[in-house]
């Protein structure tokens, strides 16, 4: 039974927006079809709950990627032998309590590090900077700026607005690139020097 659609959930630390379904999914059976009645397949299984956010355990409740997602991943995949991924090319980590007194700044995401030869490092931005906007929406944190990338293709022209040294607002605009065709050996670039380590990978 299908009890909610186009439910928003956290799936190791990825948002999606799924189909709620009380079949059985369980380690192991990922990736199997979620059919109808019909037989149609209408999702993928993808994840199950185990526990609640009280602690508690929760049994019959799963979610499936909905087919009108995976399908067009599926075609790209037998097209081309590979998906397209967005990619932006920095390092970054929430600005946190302490991070905020000292940039004045509530939300942001600070760019730890910039990848050579990245849509960031040809944009002008800087380890260092704070990202706060992307395309005119608000960016709250490293989760919420991934998500917006994600939710972009490769080739998008996006613009993104910046805080430099802590007072100076900066707004750039991008072409992404496809984090495929990323050389394995690419290194982020030593703009200015910086003790802060990043907290999140890559995007």
């Amino acid at each position: 039974m299908i009890s909610a659609e186009n439910k928003a959930v956290n799936v190791e630390g990825k948002e999606l927006n799924v189909i709620q379904t009380d079949a059985a999914i369980n380690p192991g059976n990922s990736g199997g079809a979620l059919e109808n009645y019909s037989g149609a397949v209408i999702g993928i299984n993808t994840a199950k709950t185990f526990a609640t956010s009280s602690g508690s355990t929760a049994e019959g409740v799963g979610y499936a990627i909905p087919a009108s997602v995976a399908v067009p991943i599926l075609n790209e995949l037998k097209e081309n032998g590979s998906i397209e991924k967005p990619y932006l090319g920095i390092t970054g980590q929430d600005i946190t309590s302490q991070l905020s007194d000292l940039y004045r700044l509530p939300v942001g995401v600070l760019v730890t590090s910039v990848m050579d030869g990245s849509s960031a490092q040809q944009a002008g931005i800087q380890q260092g900077d704070v990202i706060v906007s992307y395309n005119d929406k608000t960016v709250l944190n490293m989760d919420n700026l991934v998500q917006f990338i994600e939710d972009s293709k490769v080739g998008d022209q996006v613009k993104l607005g910046i805080i430099r040294n802590g007072d100076t607002s900066v707004e750039v605009t991008t072409t992404l690139g496809n984090i495929n065709a990323q050389p394995s050996t690419t290194q982020p670039s030593t703009i200015q020097p910086s003790t802060i380590q990043p907290s999140t990978p890559q995007n």
